[in-house]
């Protein structure tokens, strides 16, 4: 999901610099999280998602480096 919103946001807004997965990842999971499991929670849920996003862009897009690291996260 990560490479696939990145790549839509990307072509989209024309800027490849801006995690655009990990904006989208963190609505998708910081949000029920938030509901769901409270604040603090959904925070960091939020914050992960955005730090998996700064992560892949840093990386420039090359998932086999950035999926491990991910995992190692």
């Amino acid at each position: 999901m990560l490479c696939f919103a990145q790549e839509a946001g990307e072509e989209l807004f024309r800027n490849r610099y801006i995690p655009y997965g990990g904006l989208i990842l963190a609505l998708l999971w910081g949000m029920p999280h938030i509901l769901y499991h409270g604040i603090t929670n959904g925070l960091f849920a939020v914050f992960g998602a955005i730090i998996y996003g700064i992560v892949y862009v840093v990386l420039e897009k090359n998932y086999k480096y950035a999926y491990p690291i991910m995992f190692i996260m």
